[in-house]
């Protein structure tokens, strides 16, 4: 976790677009990152359990394990062409 302030939605990056895109995230999200070859394994349930957005590109995608493992996630936000998910 790289900001913690309660009234920020908690968002999960996979995969930054641009190296300075989690910086500016975390203006305004409480920012997780975790691999992109995530299964929703290594996703504790207390972070599982606030995530509300995730972060991708088109290359890394998201593995349905880790969409499945986000129960209150509402948004998918993925940069490039066609996307792996």
């Amino acid at each position: 976790m790289t900001h913690s302030d309660a009234e920020c939605p908690d968002i999960l990056v996979v995969s930054a677009a641009t190296p300075g895109l989690v910086p500016r995230l975390t203006q305004r999200f409480t920012v997780h990152e975790a691999a992109p070859e995530n299964d929703g394994s290594d996703v504790s349930a207390l972070i599982a359990g606030r995530v509300r957005g995730l972060v991708t590109t088109s290359k890394a995608g998201a593995t349905g394990g880790l969409i499945g493992a986000l129960p209150r996630l509402e948004v998918i936000s993925v940069s490039g062409g066609h996307v792996h998910m």
